[in-house]
């Protein structure tokens, strides 16, 4: 399980151990979108898709008995729920073995630092027509999907911290 920043430089390595599985958070289908969430910088979406890409490429031309799987993820938010039907597509493009468009989970507890109150998919205006492209993409897909894109509207917060949230906004932090 990886964010893949640093499967460049360890591609080898990971090939001499024989590492067959590979899950890759990339959560978004572009480098602007994928540095607000990630906050690996400009330059990293490129950088880790070029290394999905040879990875897949090394899976195709060595693996005859389909035993390596690269699997990509991206956990729906506020942030990158317009990506999630271009997230899709994007995963076909590369030829992922798999996709996961993950549910963002509901919270007992408002944690320091996660900035949780900005993040539910259902926040940003255009959230369903997003969720009915999504829908689209995964139905069209020739890879696996994974996904409950009903599910991205169910509500993060109780009702009591929604109004504690109104009431006292957490600090949000800087990354």
């Amino acid at each position: 399980i990886t964010n893949a920043w640093l499967l460049e430089e360890k591609f080898e390595l990971l090939q001499k151990l024989g590492i067959n599985v590979y899950n890759i958070s990339l959560n978004a289908a572009s480098a602007p979108t994928h540095h607000k969430v990630m906050h690996l910088g400009e330059r990293a979406f490129h950088k880790i898709v070029r290394s999905i890409r040879r990875l897949i490429e090394r899976k195709r031309a060595e693996d005859v008995q389909n035993e390596r799987a690269i699997n990509l993820s991206m956990v729906v938010t506020s942030e990158n729920v317009h990506e999630a039907a271009a997230f899709v597509r994007l995963c076909n493009e590369l030829g992922a073995s798999h996709a996961n468009l993950r549910t963002l989970l509901p919270t007992q507890e408002l944690l320091a630092g996660l900035n949780y109150p900005l993040l539910p998919p259902y926040l940003p205006p255009e959230f369903e027509p997003h969720r009915r492209e999504a829908v689209e993409a995964i139905a069209q897909s020739r890879v696996p999907i994974s996904a409950d894109p009903a599910s991205w509207s169910n509500p993060v917060f109780t009702d009591e911290q929604v109004e504690r949230i109104r009431r006292e906004p957490p600090t949000v932090l800087s990354r």
